[in-house]
């Protein structure tokens, strides 16, 4: 078949397929990253062998709120009593520490004191030493692969000495027994060191237990339970919480958790942000394809009329649909590639089994798409002889506008769920200490453990109620005293604008002072946005799509619009031959989009306002959903829209009739 004509029609209705290639471009690349992003957090903890009967044990007292520790006494001989039980793992968790080797000190966060059996049960890849017995001896300690290099180089770390010292941490001298790799980036906790774990102190610790059978869950749960209330003493209803490892980076919710967790939200709020943009491609797409059809069946009455089938014409027509998908699928692809890094999502290759996959299923979405028209329509294109068959057919836009108002109604809804979320977020940063402020440095956990207790005072003052937790709790009641020595923390305001004089004069004064406890020191709002960085990166994704989605939607509707205005040139010029002025026939030919605006905004106020509520309920602190937060988006999504059809109107509105009435 000549595809010539083909490729002729391509250019010469460029202005749209520009917009498909453009909105289909755009669509691909979101779907690639989220697709990588949401595979990602998914595979959390999975790696290891036994992720499908390994749980967390936590235990809570009455309603307060669960901590994601459990406080080892007596627990522990219990737990090896249940048969059901195969082995179990207590971590303990050191938030700080000084680091010794070979005359040099260096400061160590968040790294875990484990049980001998840690390796037996996680299956975190051993590069040195024996599973069962690396972590044997009291003396124990391992190092990962990337600190093993910074420490010791190339040389042989097995049998080093380091030594640990911390306001939580018996000063110890420890040898290395052990290197392991680096753990996975999709682990719900990360560390640099681990040591023996001394089973002989009561502590706050981390439980995993390996069950033979996860069904038998409910008897565990049912036995531990049992063991609190007749050896434990208490006067609290205490309910066992087993959260199934691979649950944990998504779905738990407990405090003083190893890491801030993701949140399966997220995920659902990803998953729909996208399928709400492709549903606004796929219409321009259906759209275009229905006004280029209409405008090839004179074409393809003629090929029928000289003998072709129908498959003819669905060559034709799939043949573009097909080379636009191929190259939005390059282009979209070559967007992600080079926006991931950026974005922070994960990197792919576009060769893997998921990546071509997904082409796949695009390109076959595309090419359905762009042929629905064709395939309603196509009995339309059997040659008839009558007077009208030469004619170009006329357009149908019967459904258009209901297909409309659910467009602008998807786009409200996402402008609407932008706007609650950026007020949240605001919400956070005025209400949390310092929330707003750039130059406060914090210290934690200093090494000097002298405290002086303060056991009694006088009021002073009384300060405003303010969020002194994080905002998912609701603030306990507090008093404030003055101590002349810290112990866990203190933080420091620079001047404004000497952030980088002040830290400098800090750490000449610091090293004088303490010359054996490195500083150790981080930013108020960096702290805020590890906290917050579920709730910081919706903020921005959602941003992201209101305004993809807006302006994809105005591109097709300012096409849409061209070719309303053409098919009803004749119209505009008879009413501007009878005295019509700009002005009234922009109002015209504006008027019955607005209204469909105005019925999408309707529909989509009432979904927004819900979901913003399901969101909201996760915060003990949360905003109000004012009037204005619907009223703003609605009338921003108008004005957007308007001005955006306006253009044609107006050209439309100012033509010379003589001409059009000459060119009809």
């Amino acid at each position: 078949m000549n595809i010539t004509p083909i490729f002729r029609r391509l250019v010469k209705s460029r202005s749209l397929r520009i917009v498909n290639l453009l909105g289909l471009s755009v669509i691909f690349a979101c779907l690639l990253l989220s697709y990588r992003y949401i595979r990602k957090e998914l595979s959390y903890d999975r790696f290891n062998e036994n992720a499908d009967r390994m749980v967390r044990l936590s235990i809570q007292y009455d309603d307060e709120p669960l901590d994601g520790r459990l406080y080892l006494q007596n627990v522990e001989s219990e737990l090896e009593k249940i048969a059901e039980i195969e082995q179990f793992v207590s971590i303990t968790k050191v938030n700080t520490a000084v680091l010794a080797y070979a005359g040099e000190r260096r400061i160590m966060n968040d790294f875990y004191a484990v049980s001998p059996n840690f390796f037996e049960v996680f299956s975190y890849p051993l590069a040195t030493g024996d599973p069962s017995n690396v972590l044997k001896s009291p003396e124990s300690i391992l190092v990962s692969q990337s600190l093993a290099q910074e420490l010791f180089g190339d040389e042989n770390p097995i049998g080093k000495e380091l030594s640990l010292e911390g306001r939580r941490l018996d000063s110890k001298t420890y040898f290395v027994s052990g290197v392991f790799d680096d753990f996975p980036e999709n682990s719900h906790f990360h560390t640099d060191l681990l040591f023996h774990r001394r089973q002989d102190i009561p502590e706050w610790t981390y439980v995993y237990l390996l069950l033979n059978d996860i069904r038998n869950l409910p008897r565990v749960k049912e036995q531990i339970e049992a063991h609190y209330d007749a050896f434990e003493n208490l006067t609290e209803e205490v309910t066992a919480h087993l959260m199934p490892l691979t649950d944990i980076h998504l779905h738990s919710r407990a405090q003083r958790e190893m890491e801030h967790n993701g949140n399966i939200y997220y995920i659902y709020l990803i998953a729909g942000a996208n399928i709400l943009l492709l549903v606004v491609v796929l219409f321009n797409l259906w759209l275009n394809h229905s006004l280029l059809f209409s405008y090839n069946k004179r074409y393809y009455r003629l090929l029928r009329l000289n003998g072709a089938d129908a498959s003819t014409i669905l060559y034709n027509e799939s043949i573009p649909a097909v080379l636009i998908g191929l190259l939005s699928i390059l282009i979209g692809g070559i967007a992600a590639y080079y926006l991931a890094p950026i974005l922070h999502f994960p990197t792919f290759r576009f060769l893997s089994y998921g990546t071509i996959g997904l082409a796949l299923c695009f390109l076959g979405l595309t090419l359905f798409v762009s042929l629905i028209p064709v395939l309603a329509s196509i009995s339309s294109t059997m040659f008839i002889s009558t007077r009208d068959s030469l004619n170009p057919s006329r357009f149908s836009f019967s459904n258009i506008r209901y297909m409309l108002v659910i467009q602008y109604a998807i786009v409200i809804f996402i402008v609407i769920i932008s706007f609650g979320i950026s007020k949240q977020l605001n919400l956070i940063k005025t209400t949390q200490v310092g929330g707003k402020t750039e130059n406060i440095l914090v210290m934690e956990e200093q090494p000097d453990d002298v405290i002086d207790y303060i056991s009694k005072g006088t009021i002073c003052g009384v300060t405003d109620d303010f969020t002194y937790i994080n905002i998912y709790e609701e603030s306990i009641p507090l008093f404030i005293m003055q101590r002349q020595l810290f112990r866990h923390c203190f933080m420091l305001k620079f001047a404004p604008d000497k952030q980088e004089e002040g830290l400098r004069i800090f750490d000449e004064v610091w090293n004088k002072v303490n010359p054996d406890y490195p500083p150790n020191y981080s930013f108020l709002q960096d702290v805020y946005g590890t906290v917050y960085r579920n709730e910081f990166n919706a903020g921005r994704l959602v941003n992201l799509f209101s305004l993809l989605c807006l302006v994809i939607a105005n591109l097709g509707l300012v096409i849409f619009m061209a070719f309303i205005v053409k098919r009803r040139r004749k119209e505009i010029a008879i009413r501007k031959v009878n005295g019509a002025q700009p002005g009234q026939i922009i109002r015209m030919l504006n008027r019955s989009f607005i209204y469909r605006i105005l019925f999408a905004f309707v529909i989509a106020s009432p979904l927004a306002w819900w979901v913003m509520q399901q969101w909201l309920a996760n915060f003990a602190h949360k905003t109000s959903l004012d009037w204005w937060i619907f009223a703003l988006a609605g009338i921003a999504v108008l004005l957007f829209s308007v001005v955006s059809v306006s253009w044609q109107s107006w050209r439309a509105s100012v033509q010379n009739p003589a001409e059009v009435v000459k060119s009809e």
